[in-house]
Formats: C-alpha cells, structure tokens, sequence
C-alpha cells in the first residue's frame, strides 16, 4: 500500500493532461489495430483511451511525434510498448493508464523465492517478457530472485512468476524425422524440467524413394535432445531442442556433420518444426510434438 501511496504522490504533484472514460480495467485487454505516422503521441494514447474506454492521464512534459504500426495488439501491451521506445513508461492504477517520464518513477526492489522452478529458468522467463525493463539476478544459495525496477513492472513480473511457478506436469516428447512431409523416423520420450532429455537412434538401411527424388541413407548414428524449462502465462511451453546428425554427403562415402540447437515456443499438442537441414522443404526436418497440461 505504501508503495502505491508512493508513486501517486509522485505523480499527483505534476500538471496532467486528461481524458475521460469509464469502464472496467479488463478492456486494456481489448485488441486494436493503428497506423500512425509522425503523429503527436498524446494523440495516440487519446485514440488508445477511447478503443479500450479507460482514462488517460499524460504528463505535461511527454511530448514528441512517433510513427507506430500495429495489428491485433491489446491496449495496455501497446501502449506500454510505445512508452518503452519512445523513454516513457505507463502505470496501471484501476481504469487509468498514466504516461509520464521513467526517471519520476521511483525504483523498487524485492526477492522472491520460488517453489517449483529454478531461480535461472524464472530470470530467463521474466527477461523474455521484459526485455529492458527490470534488472534481475539470482540470489546465490538460495531458490530465489532479485527483481529491480519500475513498481509497475515490478507487479507484473510478480504476476507472471505467480503463474509460472507451479508444479511441473509430465512432458510427453513425439520428435519425428521429416522429408517432403513423410515421417521417416519417431520416437517418445519423457521429459524432465530444466534438464536436457536425450535419445539416440540408429539406421543404416536406406529408406526408399520419395515422390520423384532418391532419398539418401538416414543417419548413421545421431541424437535429439529436448530441454523444457517454463511454462508462460499462456500455457506455451518455452525450451531448447539439440540435434546432430552424421548425414550422407553428396559424394559416396562422405559424411556432413549437421548440429542445431535452437529454441522453441510450443503449444501442447501442436506439432512445430524447429529444425531444418537442406534450408527448403526438401530438406530433412525435426517436428517436435509435447504433450502437457498446460496451466
């Protein structure tokens, strides 16, 4: 309560710009569409009160032109997007959204320890959905982490560990092989937070011919890995996937050594391509297929 007492009574004592509005919070959810060029950024955020219905509260010293383009984007992730590029920063206090200047905002900075999920997985989580707004660090010893910035985003980050520091569900893995859209090798595994989960598989026998192109010997020997390590508030899971292959070169005998490792964002039960080898459809393909409970 202190801490909200804190930056309103920072933010009271500065001559406002003010537009009226009144409906729930929940319609900074609303999605909206704009396109602005070199356009006053008080007019944008005017335009942004009226589609979510909310009030807007600019400070008197926001002032420049900005060009934004945005499709299907929610009112308060835009406009606190429009704020960070142009060296402003939005509060949230009810049905108002406040654009004022970062530097009149005062810092805060709290710890929190965590139950289900590692200190360097949460700081990698909170990084992603922040970027440049907090400064975040593991506390050492210990499960837990150190969050620095804004109040606003501070709250935040607090909500998003909230909904990512649950138990971890079982992670069913279906990683299959792919030319041309034909499955040529798959396996499951189970899965392991915050740890790299890997298979082998072994082929010498030549797989026979796909559409109009030979298709070479699969692999001699090769492994894929999967690393699952959080759950965002969308119920994606976020993790690492490693591969290597010992694929037929283009001359007989030759081998060309192949090893990816990437990230991927992936909905339970969706399968995503993550890897590619030839750099076109008709190159060998890793699809990965997770199965979890995803919230």
């Amino acid at each position: 309560m202190e801490k909200r007492i804190t930056v309103l009574a920072i933010l009271a004592v500065i001559v406002f710009t003010f537009v009226a509005g009144t409906v729930s919070a929940s319609n900074l959810d609303n999605k909206v569409s704009i396109d602005f060029k070199d356009t006053d950024i008080r007019d944008v955020f005017r335009l942004l009160g009226e589609k979510a219905g909310c009030n807007i509260i600019t400070e008197k010293s926001v002032r420049g032109n900005i060009t934004v383009r945005a499709k299907d984007v929610s009112v308060i992730r835009l406009a606190r997007q429009i704020a960070t590029a142009n060296g402003f920063t939005v509060v949230v206090d009810g049905n108002t959204l406040i654009l004022t200047e970062e530097r009149k905002l005062p810092a805060i900075c709290i710890t929190r320890t965590l139950k289900h999920m590692g200190a360097p997985e949460a700081v990698k989580a909170i990084g992603v959905a922040f970027r440049k707004e907090l400064r975040l660090a593991v506390v050492e010893d210990s499960n837990a982490v150190i969050i620095n910035g804004r109040p606003e985003a501070v709250k935040e980050a607090e909500k998003l560990l909230a909904s990512i520091d649950r138990a971890r569900p079982d992670v069913r893995a279906l990683i299959q092989l792919r030319r041309e859209g034909h499955v040529l090798r798959e396996f499951e595994l189970q899965a392991a937070f915050g740890n790299e989960n890997q298979m082998d598989w072994t082929s010498r026998k030549p797989v026979e011919k796909i559409s109009d192109k030979p298709l070479k010997a699969l692999p001699e020997s090769s492994f894929v890995g999967i690393t699952p390590e959080f759950i965002d508030e969308k119920g994606r899971l976020h993790g690492f996937l490693s591969c290597h292959f010992n694929l037929a070169g283009e001359t007989a005998g030759a081998k060309s050594n192949k090893t990816v490792k990437t990230s991927f964002i992936v909905e339970s039960g969706k399968p995503v391509t993550v890897a590619r080898f030839g750099g076109d459809e008709a190159g060998l393909a890793i699809v990965l297929t997770l199965h979890y409970q995803g919230r």
